[in-house]
């Protein structure tokens, strides 16, 4: 059994935007990086109960902030995060909670905030997500760096790699 990680890493995406059997890969069950399935993809579109929810930038503040209170509040050290269109990603300590409870406890409260502001809207966030334990401070100052600042260069570096060739 794992033992108490110093931090976690949980990513978690806007409902509708990563369906099972996407191409850029998806999860099932513990297992990543699953290849594309487009039967899959196109089965779970069909099933999907609201639109796709990608949140503008009032709505990327709103969880940034959200998360923050949240975290301060449960005297969770946040170490970054990260608010995308698509997606959430959160490195934090919180010390003999949960993780799964971690991260359902800052998506229902940003789905609460989120709510307040748009009420017509039941699901801003897809069910699970992805939690990672983060073992040695080196470990945190990576997820750290990723969500801070590397995530960003993705498509740059990509662009750029591109371009040298």
């Amino acid at each position: 059994m794992h033992g108490e990680p110093l931090a976690l890493f949980l990513t978690w995406t806007t409902y509708g935007t990563h369906l099972p059997g996407d191409a850029r890969g998806w999860s099932q069950r513990g297992q990543r990086g699953l290849p594309p399935h487009p039967q899959r993809e196109r089965f779970a579109a069909r099933r999907m109960a609201a639109t796709p929810c990608v949140l503008n930038l009032a709505q990327r503040e709103l969880v940034l902030e959200t998360i923050r209170a949240h975290c301060r509040i449960r005297s969770w050290p946040l170490h970054a995060v990260a608010v995308r269109t698509n997606h959430v990603h959160v490195v934090l300590s919180a010390p003999q909670v949960d993780p799964p409870e971690v991260r359902r406890q800052l998506k229902a409260s940003t789905a609460r905030r989120l709510k307040e502001d748009q009420p017509r809207r039941d699901r801003w966030w897809t069910e699970g997500g992805d939690v990672q334990f983060l073992d040695t401070e080196a470990d945190v100052a990576d997820a750290s760096e990723y969500v801070g600042t590397a995530q960003d260069r993705k498509g740059r570096d990509d662009a750029e790699s591109a371009a040298e060739e």
